[in-house]
């Protein structure tokens, strides 16, 4: 297997985002709800910059886990979003309201999944 600039690149890019990610989760601070939230954008975001690799084998071998893999793609500002407002405000909590910013998620899946099987 020959790799590309373009996949070597990728493959720096998912390298450091998940030891930063994995960093971000061991390390206890006053903030651990932010660490937590930018920890789960650095993995989302390295699932989406790792799709030069999980395109061509992934998703020809597990087709479902490839479309559950693109989908997390629309976790990626809602993560990004509640990590802002968890900096910005010190008393933020996640409540039972925040999770209507997964809804795009759960609509692709929901509407891409019975297309997919039929």
């Amino acid at each position: 297997m020959e790799l590309n600039i373009l996949q070597i690149l990728s493959l720096l890019v998912v390298f450091v985002s998940l030891l930063m990610a994995a960093s971000l989760l061991s390390m206890r601070s006053a903030n651990y709800l932010g660490n937590v939230l930018l920890a789960m954008f650095l993995i989302v975001s390295a699932i989406d910059s790792d799709s030069i690799f999980l395109g061509g084998y992934i998703y020809p071998n597990f087709p479902a886990l490839g479309i559950f893999l693109s989908s997390l793609v629309f976790f990626k500002m809602p993560l990004l979003y509640l990590y802002l407002v968890s900096v910005t405000f010190s008393d933020f909590k996640l409540k039972w309201k925040h999770l209507w910013h997964g809804l795009p998620f759960l609509v692709n899946f929901i509407v891409f999944i019975p297309r997919f099987y039929a």
